[in-house]
Order: structure tokens, then sequence, then C-alpha cells
């Protein structure tokens, strides 16, 4: 399923074990992880509702300092957590920019 299956409109950026495959070996992974912005996370999550998935819990974030939230959800056998931070770095992912 593509992104923007999913989405729709809602910019997300591929994260987690997927996303490694571009610089690391490949790991075994379960699920898609998806990042989104903070201000579109309500969005994103209206839009999983929507394509009828379900909600199977809360994510924990072990490293507090990055501000990580989100959840995992589910669909005909199709995991994908859902993650976002309210911090400048999250919005600088979406944007290109990285400041010193």
């Amino acid at each position: 399923m593509k992104p923007e299956e999913i989405f729709g409109d809602i910019p997300v950026l591929v994260a987690g074990g997927v996303a490694t495959r571009a610089y690391a070996p490949e790991r075994a992974t379960k699920g898609i992880d998806f990042m989104v912005e903070h201000d579109r996370y309500a969005d994103a999550i209206r839009s999983l509702r929507e394509r009828n998935f379900t909600k199977q819990n809360d994510l924990f974030f072990p490293n507090t300092s990055l501000g990580l939230y989100g959840e995992a959800w589910l669909k005909d056998g199709q995991e994908i957590d859902v993650i976002s931070s309210p911090q400048e770095w999250c919005e600088q992912a979406f944007h290109g920019r990285v400041e010193d």
C-alpha cells in the first residue's frame, strides 16, 4: 500500500526499519513507520480511521529528548506506526532545513 493511499495529501516520511534499507543491510520489520508533521498528526490518525485501520496501542519511546509520540495501527495484516514530534527537528526533516 502506498502512503498516498493511506494518508491522501498529508506529507509523510518513511522511518524505522524500512527507511534504513537505503543506508544499511536490510533487517526484519513487521510494519512500516510513517512520520508526520506535528500539525498534521490528527489528520493522519483521522485518515487511518476513515480507511478502517484499527488502533492497536500507543507507542513508547524511551529517549524522551526527541519528543516522539505515536500510535500503532493495523488493517488486513498490514502494521503501520504513525509517529511525530512537536520539536523543530521534525519540521526540519520535512522541509530539508538544517539549522546549527
